[in-house]
């Protein structure tokens, strides 16, 4: 099932998973992000060119779920997302002063640049 339609219903059914992002969990969901990927707190450190290194990592680990017989259950495909997406969220409040905007679902989560 596609991410999208697995947050949907997850949301619908009052699952965890499908909530909004909040700020008290970018740490916590950062950490395992780097565990999946195999990566240190060096190599994504957060900082704009940190970006390009989840972009490699991120295709390291597409090659090997592609290579093994292991494939993500809908559970951690949701958690997966939530992961880069905190990621990519606090990249960008750090370094490009924007503010997270919730919303009612992890698809409704977004964020406010500078001048917008």
């Amino acid at each position: 099932m596609q991410a999208d339609r697995l947050i949907q219903q997850y949301k619908k059914q009052g699952h965890s998973l499908g909530n909004a992002l909040t700020l008290d969990e970018f740490d916590s969901l950062i950490l395992l992000l780097r565990a999946r990927l195999n990566a240190t707190e060096d190599e994504l450190n957060l900082a704009p060119y940190s970006l390009k290194r989840l972009e490699k990592k991120l295709q390291a680990h597409h090659q090997v779920q592609l290579e093994s017989s292991h494939q993500l259950s809908d559970d951690e495909t949701v958690q997966f997302v939530r992961e880069i997406a905190a990621y990519f969220a606090l990249v960008l409040m750090r370094h490009a002063h924007a503010s997270l905007r919730g919303g009612r679902s992890l698809w409704d989560t977004g964020m406010k640049l500078r001048g917008q």
